[in-house]
């Protein structure tokens, strides 16, 4: 694998796993504030308050977050339960998109939201192609709009643009 014109070897792991930012379709959420939440990882007095503002407005969940009493430091609950399912994942993108990744990888990310909520966020994640190489694993047929490269997986084999790229063989 070459990353930024560099041979990835096992020395440069760390570097590289820092450049990538994972949003699954079911996010992991601490007992803790959603401020905690979104910035999940960092150094508590490392951490940025502009850039948490900054992430969750790209998520679109700021609006809902400063209506809260509490604002950013209402608390979650245990694994989120407080709030909806598109929350939670919105909390999750907002957690990615808070340590700017280089390759930001989405996993069915949207799959909990409403199609108007997905729209604006991946309206959002669309204005990040510039810098970010931005990876979207998805069934929702919608979302393919924002992408500029489409593949699909049928019958272990990997397809662009009706054409076998890859046959992939599972043991």
């Amino acid at each position: 694998i070459i990353f930024d014109g560099k041979l990835l070897t096992r020395n440069d792991l760390s570097r590289w796993r820092s450049n990538i930012g994972y949003v699954s379709q079911h996010t992991f959420l601490l007992d803790g504030s959603i401020y905690e939440n979104v910035a999940f990882g960092v150094k508590k007095g490392d951490v940025s308050r502009s850039q948490v503002i900054e992430a969750l407005q790209d998520a679109q969940l700021l609006e809902f977050v400063n209506n809260l009493p509490e604002g950013l430091d209402t608390k979650v609950g245990e694994r989120g339960l407080q709030f909806s399912g598109g929350q939670q994942q919105r909390i999750g993108i907002a957690r990615a998109l808070y340590k700017q990744p280089k390759i930001l990888i989405l996993d069915e990310a949207t799959s909990a939201l409403d199609s108007h909520t997905e729209k604006k966020i991946m309206k959002s994640i669309s204005d990040l192609k510039q810098k970010t190489t931005i990876i979207m694993v998805t069934h929702r047929q919608s979302t393919l709009k924002y992408c500029t490269d489409v593949f699909s997986l049928k019958d272990g084999k990997l397809y662009e643009k009706d054409k076998t790229l890859i046959s992939i063989e599972s043991k």
